[in-house]
């Protein structure tokens, strides 16, 4: 959230929502999520591993911009 912060001070586009994705645990992805439960910073740098788990709605930079 702090860099969620400082990026929207910086003019960036940041997440204005961000739901939380169920997902059902199989033997087939069992291993993945066990291996992403040990290193969340990686996967939450990788967009297409991040969104597995996460969908963001950007604020766009004018919102952002404009709101302060």
């Amino acid at each position: 959230m702090g860099q969620f912060a400082a990026d929207w001070l910086d003019g960036k586009s940041i997440p204005q929502a961000m739901d939380i994705l169920p997902i059902a645990l199989t033997s087939a992805n069992l291993e993945q999520y066990d291996a992403d439960l040990l290193d969340p910073a990686s996967v939450y740098a990788d967009p297409a591993r991040r969104n597995d788990y996460l969908r963001c709605t950007e604020i766009p930079v004018t919102t952002a911009a404009t709101s302060m």
